[in-house]
């Protein structure tokens, strides 16, 4: 049953990240002005912990990676095609 929660969770998530990754950074060229991350890098400082359920931007990456707390506590991180950002806000 939690496999197939997760699973659930998963979905849900992926299906979130094509509403919530804005567009292509106008006028920022990758690799320079932001990074160009081909994986989720590893050794970052963000935690769920203490943290309500939902999603969030990860400023140490400058918004290429956002990570989706759930309820548990537990951590999805995902990464943003490179030229786009996670915006929080929206």
């Amino acid at each position: 049953m939690w496999k197939l929660v997760c699973l659930l969770q998963i979905t849900l998530g992926l299906y979130m990240f094509t509403i919530i990754v804005s567009g292509q950074i106008a006028g920022y060229t990758a690799g320079i002005d932001y990074p160009n991350y081909s994986e989720v890098p590893v050794g970052g400082t963000f935690s769920c912990q203490n943290r309500l359920p939902g999603y969030y931007a990860d400023m140490e990456t400058r918004c290429q990676v956002w990570h989706w707390c759930v309820h548990s506590g537990h951590q999805y991180s995902f990464l943003c095609p490179n030229g786009t950002v996670f915006n929080q806000a929206n």
